[in-house]
């Protein structure tokens, strides 16, 4: 829906959900936008009643079991909220609505059309940096940034572009005998990475079992940046507390997100933590290749049990491969790794709000990306609570506060996941 609420109220979440109402009207300010915007709203009932029809019929037994709850009641609560919250009803499964507790906090959660691609870069454009989205967005200028800054992050030692070689006075154009991770320049959600184990004399072995030597293995990777610049970084290797959270084998390197915002005093600081832990034998731990999320006390660096980001998920409290105990088990080295994220937002000060990737690897926590956009369902659905009610919420809102309605700038371009949009 293109408007999330219209209400009055004082508290942080009314204020992010009247700025987005603001932001989504005044940078659609042409009499054509306009018109599909006041269409969108018509429509709204319409699409809703469709929309709730899909989803219970894809949960809605499974909810009836948990709740006793008939699908028509479902229908209905979904509805309600579609039209006072404007909250899909997929969200009302995600989140777990059905639940009355949950559903008295309705107004509280935050949603991804209103950050993603919406409030965040606002903030940035407004009040940090127009640069912030392409510096943290492409990773070679984010992996030069932590080289300059001595941020701990992967080595990066090669970047292909249109089948050849990038030169740079800080890479090399050689593969070095260590184990390597290659991964899309600019890009989210983990697609198109390649883990290459070096195995002496010359050789690397990837993933899927294929075995090549050093300059077969360069010559394959020029042809594959043909069309999708690659850029080639030290694979590094999980701290040993951990590694029964990284697949069955341990060999797939497993993040902790961190969300910083820079707050009321200039300082960052860390607003929520979400730990990804690896399950199947993909090279990543991404949550959406099937990978499990579990909420981290940011104060302890505890991890409550492990939940699928789809609808529906049941806790897990000991990994499904390893055996190995989730719920309780605190994080290594977490004063290191909070203290990292804090120093690097202030070597990335142009963005307000950041999610870091960080590895905690057996050399000490790293960097491997940072995030300008990062998904506040990530941050919202493993720790059972919404965003909107939380120290997230009050410092949005006390930067959009700042903002002048009337001089902010609504019609920006977003740099997201490597590509700028213009809204």
């Amino acid at each position: 829906a293109p408007f999330i609420s219209l209400r009055t109220g004082d508290q942080p979440h009314h204020t992010i959900h009247r700025w987005y109402t603001r932001f989504v009207w005044r940078r659609n300010a042409s009499g054509i936008r306009r018109r599909n915007i006041i269409a969108k709203i018509r429509h709204w009932p319409g699409n809703l009643r469709k929309q709730s029809k899909k989803t219970t019929r894809r949960y809605g037994q499974q909810v009836r079991r948990l709740s006793g709850k008939s699908n028509r009641r479902q229908k209905l609560e979904q509805l309600y909220l579609g039209l006072r919250y404007s909250i899909p009803p997929k969200s009302y499964y995600l989140f777990r609505l059905f639940e009355t507790e949950r559903r008295k906090k309705a107004a509280q959660y935050i949603h991804r059309f209103e950050t993603k691609v919406g409030l965040f870069s606002f903030l940035n454009w407004n009040l940090g940096n127009s640069s912030a989205g392409e510096l943290l967005g492409n990773k070679s200028l984010f992996a030069k940034r932590c080289l300059e800054r001595g941020l701990p992050s992967p080595p990066l030692y090669i970047e292909l572009e249109k089948g050849e070689v990038v030169p740079r006075e800080w890479k090399s154009e050689l593969l070095p005998p260590v184990d390597l991770i290659v991964k899309r320049r600019s890009g989210k959600g983990g697609h198109v990475i390649m883990r290459w184990e070096y195995q002496g004399d010359d050789g690397y072995l990837s993933a899927d079992g294929e075995r090549l030597e050093a300059a077969p293995l360069l010559e394959r990777l020029k042809a594959d940046s043909a069309e999708i610049p690659f850029l080639v970084l030290k694979r590094m290797r999980n701290h040993p507390d951990i590694l029964g959270f990284a697949g069955i084998d341990g060999r797939i390197l497993t993040t902790c997100r961190l969300v910083t915002a820079i707050n009321e005093h200039g300082e960052p600081e860390t607003v929520s933590s979400t730990f990804k832990i690896a399950v199947d034998q993909t090279v990543a731990d991404n949550v959406h290749f099937g990978g499990l999320a579990s909420p981290v006390d940011v104060a302890t660096g505890e991890l409550g049990p492990g939940l699928s980001t789809s609808p529906l998920g049941e806790p897990v409290h000991v990994h499904p491969l390893s055996g190995v105990r989730i719920t309780g088990t605190k994080l290594p080295l977490w004063e290191e790794t909070l203290s990292l994220v804090a120093r690097a937002h202030r070597d990335f000060d142009e963005a307000i709000f950041i999610g870091w990737d960080v590895g905690i690897t057996e050399e000490g926590p790293v960097l491997i990306e940072g995030n300008v956009a990062t998904c506040v369902h990530l941050q919202q659905t493993p720790h059972g609570e919404p965003l909107g009610a939380g120290r997230f919420a009050e410092i949005m809102a006390y930067h959009l506060n700042r903002i002048d309605p009337d001089t902010a700038n609504y019609t920006h371009r977003i740099f997201e996941g490597g590509f700028v949009e213009e809204v």
